[in-house]
């Protein structure tokens, strides 16, 4: 089987969805120490950032960490695709996808929760860029295979 001989283009697509899966991969797993942080020094965070204080029940307190380690383990699921992009391709089609609806929902939830705009934008804005940009370096990848 010849072997293939990847464009300059493809092979920037493939450096550039590896770097990027790397960073969100390992932004992802420093969320791991939260499940273990205490609930004071989360209600001192929430304080800080978005004012007003977080409740101290065993919801929050369930969803906060477990929160955290869904961050985690997504975290280390992508950074493990990071170091295949050709092989592992569609699925990073299929992360970019995840991501754009991700962008558009979670801004929706942020919206009704009253979240300031700052947040908004971060939060749902980037993750929508984040998932446009790596559906179509996927898409430059699968288009080489």
């Amino acid at each position: 089987m010849p072997e293939r001989t990847p464009s300059p283009s493809s092979s920037l697509a493939e450096k550039r969805t590896r770097v990027i899966l790397r960073l969100i991969g390992i932004g992802g797993i420093l969320a791991a120490p939260m499940m273990l942080m205490p609930l004071e020094w989360m209600q001192q965070l929430h304080r800080l950032v978005l004012s007003g204080e977080l409740p101290a029940t065993a919801t929050i307190n369930y969803l906060t960490r477990s929160l955290a380690m869904f961050y985690a383990l997504s975290g280390l699921v992508t950074l493990y695709i990071s170091f295949d992009v050709l092989r592992y391709a569609p699925l990073i089609k299929l992360w970019g996808i995840c991501a754009i609806v991700k962008g558009f929902v979670i801004t929706a939830i942020d919206l009704h929760a009253g979240y300031p705009l700052w947040w908004m934008i971060i939060e749902g804005l980037f993750s929508l860029l984040i998932g446009v940009w790596i559906y179509r370096l996927a898409c430059r990848l699968t288009s080489q295979l």
